[in-house]
């Protein structure tokens, strides 16, 4: 269909033209053509399968260092990642989100230091409750997903960082769908 949707934490569906969707915890339009992300799989994978991919994600993430345009690769790649059924598995998602996050906030340009600073504190943030709530499965689910991913200073810096007119303006389109 032609709707275009978000990189989100795992099953936090929202289309682009959700005025929330770029804030929830994804990486929006890195290109003029589309948002870098599909919606997420509804999909179980087996827990080797899962644990497999979340490694490769972190590989993707730490092998990007400070390179923007292969930080946002990595959030693009979420896609492909399914829900997470146990708190293992929650713990793995929110640290390399969180991971993730402040990656991008490092990788920003000196002009984005207001986002990078939100990027920053959102990951902290999500680690933080996270913790606090024990990791249920249901983390990414209840209520919409993490609040704290849906403050107006992450919302506002998540999509700035993904903006086609901003500081990943110049980086290749994503691929999406696929774990790296």
């Amino acid at each position: 269909d032609s709707k275009s949707t978000t990189t989100t934490a795992p099953s936090e569906k929202k289309s682009a033209d959700d005025s929330t969707a770029a804030g929830e915890s994804g990486v929006t339009g890195a290109t003029d053509e589309a948002p870098i992300d599909s919606e997420a799989p509804t999909t179980t994978a087996s827990p080797e399968a899962w644990a497999e991919s979340i490694t490769k994600l972190q590989d993707q993430l730490t092998a990007a260092g400070t390179d923007l345009c292969k930080v946002v690769e990595s959030l693009g790649s979420t896609s492909a990642l399914s829900e997470p059924t146990n708190s293992d598995q929650v713990k793995s998602a929110v640290d390399y989100l969180a991971d993730a996050f402040s990656a991008l906030s490092k990788a920003l340009p000196a002009e984005n230091a207001a986002e990078a600073a939100a990027l920053s504190k959102g990951a902290e943030d999500l680690r933080a409750d996270a913790e606090k709530a024990g990791y249920p499965a249901s983390y990414f689910t209840e209520n919409g997903g993490p609040a704290v991913l849906s403050t107006p200073e992450f919302s506002t810096a998540i999509q700035t960082a993904g903006s086609p007119t901003g500081p990943a303006k110049n980086c290749a389109p994503a691929t999406v769908g696929e774990a790296p």
